[in-house]
């Protein structure tokens, strides 16, 4: 061998091992030494098997041999297989081999060329986990996956899941422009929102529309994200099936509006009825209360005055209902219109007590009024009289003989005008606190079957002080009484006049 040809197999990258015919190593260049971590001293003179694992030592042993046997020229670079080789220390390595005849005037030469391809084949066995991952969770998922080519637009691989949703075979889609799985008309929308979004690293199209191979339209949530794949930028793109929730909500919103127009339907006729049914009832009422007062005389039996009181008590009674009822659905039907002017609540609370003077005679309580009589209030004032009304009477009824109501009026810190009503009655307990001002809360039927009424009276309360832009308070301790607050907002308020006279409290059992 030639200094030229020894100092080129010398500092070549890949193990050369020169064996004789008898397959004993005659030479061992330095990436040799590297490689399997013998010094070339050591090694030349050693049979081949020595650089071989056992369990492949009899295969390698004929395959050289054939080698030598065929009529193979040197340096023939195609016949290459892969091998084992064994280093020093015992471990072994994969490695990819080339065998060549040499030419030397002593003896027959065959040189083998091994490189190292142990990296090599952990990045092939990586990349082959990594394509059965992908591969398992394309056809996995039980959404549809689309890929496309973030360059040309066309799809580059679907699952089977994307194939049902188009009603086509995966062989259909692969190659399709992503435009051509949408419908014409929303070709220009569809390619703008992808711009827009792409820019940012994300689609999200929850909206979308495809069109199937049969021509039917589909909604569909999209979803996709940029990916690297093969060193080329592509969109991975999840599609979901949403026609069955848009039916439901369609459907849904049907019901609801359906639910809406004949609740208003309702509402309206409620407060439509005002006239019909307050004009007979007033009529039974007036006439009821001449037979009870016996006008035109004694009556031929005294069992008549007694039956001209039940009918009109028993009207009063009716009369209060239909007007909880409808004033409910005057108001439900924004139908109320507030006659705001400006009034002293005191003047409305000295006419709410010679009004309900009868009902607090036979409760036997007792009802004091602390208001300032140069309070002034802009506001609806046959709306606050029915407020406090609505409060007092519902304070009445839950309040024992002997207990006390109270009215107040003050002014608050913001120049907000507060009325309040308390009691010294049952109290309200904490979990109802909630939904005692609802009206139609399932736990008022002991309440109503106990005291009378509709149990909508705080109802239409909390709704009246709303609708002058106040709120409703309300403040209860069991066995301890109650107490509500209407507070009206600042804009609505004057402050007492100068000349007012000082809190003037009326108490006593009326």
């Amino acid at each position: 061998m030639s200094d030229a040809v020894d100092d080129l197999l010398e500092f070549m990258p890949e193990a050369v091992v020169g064996i004789d015919a008898g397959q004993r190593i005659v030479y061992f260049n330095r990436s040799a030494e590297r490689i399997f971590g013998y010094a070339a001293t050591d090694i030349i003179g050693q049979k081949l098997d020595i650089l071989i694992p056992r369990a492949y030592r009899a295969r390698h042993q004929q395959h050289v041999a054939r080698f030598q046997e065929s009529e193979t020229h040197a340096l023939v670079m195609h016949e290459r297989t892969e091998i084992a080789g064994q280093r020093s220390n015992g471990s072994t390595f994969q490695a990819e081999a080339t065998i060549v005849r040499g030419r030397s005037p002593e003896r027959p030469v065959f040189y083998a060329i091994l490189r190292d391809i142990t990296e090599q084949k952990l990045r092939e066995a990586a990349l082959k986990a990594s394509e059965q991952k992908y591969r398992a969770i394309l056809e996995g998922s039980p959404e549809p996956i689309l890929i496309a080519n973030a360059v040309t637009g066309r799809l580059s691989d679907v699952n089977a899941a994307a194939a049902r949703l188009f009603g086509c075979s995966r062989k259909d889609l692969i190659g399709l422009h992503q435009t051509a799985l949408h419908p014409e008309e929303t070709h220009e929308k569809f390619a703008q929102t992808f711009r827009e979004h792409i820019e940012e690293g994300r689609v999200l199209v929850p909206d979308g529309l495809v069109k199937k191979a049969n021509g039917e339209v589909v909604p569909v949530e999209i979803s996709a994200s940029p990916v690297e794949i093969d060193g080329t930028q592509h969109l991975v793109g999840f599609f979901k099936d949403v026609a069955h929730r848009v039916a439901q909500e369609t459907a849904l919103r049907q019901a609801l509006a359906t639910a809406k127009s004949a609740a208003a339907a309702k509402r309206t006729f409620l407060a439509n009825m005002s006239h019909e049914l307050r004009t007979p009832l007033n009529g039974i009422i007036g006439f009821a209360d001449l037979i009870a007062h016996e006008i035109h005389g004694p009556h031929v039996h005294p069992a008549y005055k007694e039956y001209g009181t039940v009918i009109r008590e028993s009207g009063h009674h009716l009369l209060e209902i239909v007007n909880d009822v409808l004033d409910l659905s005057r108001i439900d039907a924004d139908q109320y219109r507030l006659d705001d002017e400006i009034f002293a609540p005191a003047d409305v609370v000295a006419e709410l007590r010679a009004m309900l003077a009868p009902l607090i005679e036979d409760s036997a309580v007792e009802l004091h009024a602390a208001v300032d009589p140069g309070l002034r209030l802009r506001a609806d004032r046959r709306a606050v009289k029915q407020m406090l009304i609505n409060l007092v009477s519902n304070a009445i009824k839950f309040t024992p003989a002997t207990g006390q109501i109270q009215i107040a009026a003050s002014l608050g810190g913001s120049g907000e005008l507060v009325i309040g009503v308390s009691d010294t009655g049952v109290g309200i307990p904490p979990e109802r606190l909630q939904i005692v001002s609802e009206p139609f809360a399932n736990d008022k039927d002991v309440y109503i079957k106990s005291k009378g009424g509709t149990g909508i009276g705080l109802s239409i309360t909390r709704k009246l002080i709303e609708l002058h832009g106040g709120r409703f308070a309300i403040e209860s301790v069991v066995g301890a009484g109650t107490r509500v607050d209407l507070i009206f907002p600042a804009a609505r308020s004057q402050p007492p006049h100068s000349e007012a006279q000082p809190i003037a409290v009326v108490s006593g059992t009326a």
